[in-house]
């Protein structure tokens, strides 16, 4: 998942980060990367107001499926740099 955030706001419309999720295949090792997967842009939710489990059912909403973990970076970051995790309790 990689996002970016306009801090901007125009006449009392506030802008929210706008997530590229890309979710359901796998990792590959060399070179490392996420192959065969779905992307999907997540646009107009305030991430920033959500704790960990809102933030997970917002994903697991979107994927229609559960969502344990996940693996995120920023989008000026290479995947082999930049990612990180997240494990979602429920």
């Amino acid at each position: 998942m990689s996002g970016s955030q306009s801090t901007s706001e125009e006449e009392g419309v506030r802008n929210f980060m706008i997530v590229d999720l890309h979710y359901h295949e796998m990792f590959a090792p060399k070179p490392f990367a996420y192959l065969n997967n779905e992307v999907m842009t997540i646009e107009g939710v305030d991430f920033g107001a959500l704790n960990l489990l809102e933030f997970g059912d917002v994903l697991s909403h979107v994927v229609k499926g559960p969502c344990e973990d996940v693996y995120y970076c920023s989008k000026n970051d290479t995947l082999a740099e930049g990612m990180l995790s997240r494990k979602i309790n429920k």
